[in-house]
This record gives structure tokens, sequence and C-alpha cells, in this order.
């Protein structure tokens, strides 16, 4: 809506069909995995989950801007986002390993782990998504949120074993239904305004 309403950006019928899609199966895999797996507050989770979705569609429209107008390049958004995160996180971090020592138990194999995630799962994945914010419209680059519960599941099941429901298998064909629309470059009928 904020690209619509206030950027005058461009999407077809058939963008808004796979958001559309893609949102409903994200909803289906939260809920399902909020509702039965979480100790606490469901809603509490659900809230969260809703924020981390917004704050991530403006990470994509604020960083196509600097792509645009001020020539940053993807790689160096990347980057930037990489420092910045790690020196907000760096006081948590410290004051949980003051508060309870963790890095004594630590084994190879988690911390294989931990390098994986930080280079492939966030490192790569940024830049990945900068790269798709430069060749691609900003709502089209967006989609790719919708398909992080998707990789997820599907590797902790190949990796780790983790079973799968069936919400989950029914939620993630609907967000591989809605991506696909979403992304399909045949013409369509616009039925937002193009950019001025």
């Amino acid at each position: 809506m904020y690209l619509w309403v206030a950027k005058r950006s461009k999407v077809s019928l058939k963008n808004l069909l796979g958001f559309a899609l893609g949102l409903i199966g994200v909803t289906i895999i939260s809920l399902d995995t909020i509702v039965t797996k979480s100790a606490g507050n469901p809603l509490l989770g659900i809230g969260f989950a809703a924020i981390a979705v917004l704050a991530f569609f403006a990470y994509g429209i604020i960083s196509k801007e600097h792509q645009l107008h001020n020539r940053i390049s993807a790689t160096a958004l990347a980057f930037y986002f990489t420092v910045i995160t790690t020196v907000v996180s760096l006081p948590f971090a410290i004051y949980e390993t003051i508060s309870a020592p963790w890095f004594h138990d630590i084994s190879l194999f988690s911390s294989l782990a931990a390098l994986y995630l930080g280079f492939i799962g966030t490192g790569a994945q940024y830049l990945l998504y900068q790269r798709a914010l430069k060749v691609m419209e900003t709502a089209q680059a967006n989609i790719f949120i919708y398909l992080q519960p998707v990789v997820t599941f599907s590797l902790a099941a190949v990796i780790v074993g983790e079973t799968v429901s069936w919400q989950v298998v029914t939620g993630g064909m609907i967000v591989l239904a809605g991506a696909h629309l979403a992304l399909s470059r045949r013409k369509n009928v616009s039925v937002l305004p193009a950019e001025p």
C-alpha cells in the first residue's frame, strides 16, 4: 500500500494476487507454528512477526531509494546493514555472556552452525536481496520475504529431521504459487498507476 499510495509505483493485478497468496500462505505457516510450538502467548509472537515483516519491507524500500538516488552499491548496503546490526546487537550479546557464560560449552558443530547462519543465512541472504532490489521493482523483490519460512522449514526437515505439519506444507505451496505469480514476466494490465 505504501508503494502504491506514497511512491505511485506500478503494480499489476497479477502482482497483487501473488502478494495476497504469499501473505495467506505465510499466515497459515505462522499460525500453525506459533499456536502449536510457542511456550508463551501466541498473539505476542504473531505481533512480533508482523512488526518484523513491516520492518523488512521498510528496509527494502529505503535500500532501493539509496541505490537509486545515492548510487550506493548493493554490496555496500549489505555491508552497512551487517555493521549496524552487529553494533546494535553487541550490548545484548555482552550482557548475555556476562549473566550466563555460554562459551565454555560450545561444540564444533554449534560453531560451524553459527558461522553458516552468519555468513550464508544472513550475509549472503542480504547481499542477494540487495542485488534483487537493484534489478527488480521493490514490490517484486519484497516477495522473497514470503519464501523465508518455506526455506526454513524445508532445511529443518532435511538437516535435523524436524517433522513438517500439513499446514506448513499447504502454506508453503500457497507461498510458492504466490511468488511464482508475482514474479512471472508475462504482461498484464496494470491496476495501479505507473511512476511519473
